[in-house]
């Protein structure tokens, strides 16, 4: 009878562990809203301000917003940046939780470094010219098409169309390629694997030929 008590609380014990840890799991999965599934593709002039690609929570709030723009756009920084930060790509997409006229904590939700605030450093979503053409832009990781994996929600961005052209620069007088015009899809779906905070490292290292 002693063994059977014993066997009994175990399998009582055991079950309330994973009772707690499927609790905890679920806790963790909540810990972000849930979105809902959203596609938008359209063609973005870099030199332009950018409109921002909204997505919502399954009450119909703002709870992400993605802005697409360039290194060279002499535009004004997005609202949320705080001052000396702007975008570092040929063509980049800055993702922030953070409402506009509301400095932010990050720039941007895809810098997958936690210690570095920067929207240019550690952001996959940063696009270089020469990663936007040729060999490179077949690339898994660092081509045209993009997926990140962050806060219950999976995103992706698909560049389709790239138009370069040569441009002066004032500053340093002279004339290189950058991204004028791009052409990109944007969807975000829920995740539940999805359980970082932010963007997921990628897998393998930038190639050499697409720096």
């Amino acid at each position: 009878m002693k063994a059977m008590n014993r066997a009994l609380v175990v399998a009582i014990s055991v079950a309330a562990l994973m009772i707690s840890i499927n609790v905890l799991e679920a806790s963790t999965r909540q810990k972000w809203p849930v979105i809902q599934p959203m596609s938008w593709s359209g063609e973005i002039d870099v030199l332009v301000t950018p409109n921002p690609v909204l997505i919502y929570d399954t009450v119909g709030q703002i709870v992400y917003r993605i802005y697409c723009s360039s290194r060279i756009a002499p535009t004004p920084e997005p609202e949320w940046l705080v001052h000396g930060d702007n975008y570092g790509g040929d063509f980049e997409c800055l993702l922030t939780d953070e409402a506009p006229g509301k400095p932010a904590r990050r720039a941007t939700l895809l810098n997958y470094d936690p210690t570095d605030p920067s929207p240019y450093h550690f952001n996959e979503a940063s696009f270089g010219w020469e990663e936007l053409v040729g060999r490179c832009q077949d690339n898994r990781e660092w081509g045209r098409d993009r997926t990140f994996s962050l806060r219950g929600m999976r995103l992706r961005i698909h560049v389709t169309d790239v138009k370069v052209e040569q441009y002066y620069d004032k500053k340093q007088r002279k004339t290189y390629p950058i991204v004028r015009h791009v052409t990109v899809q944007i969807s975000a779906e829920p995740d539940a694997k999805a359980n970082t905070s932010l963007a997921r490292k990628p897998k393998h290292h930038e190639p050499t030929e697409c720096d």
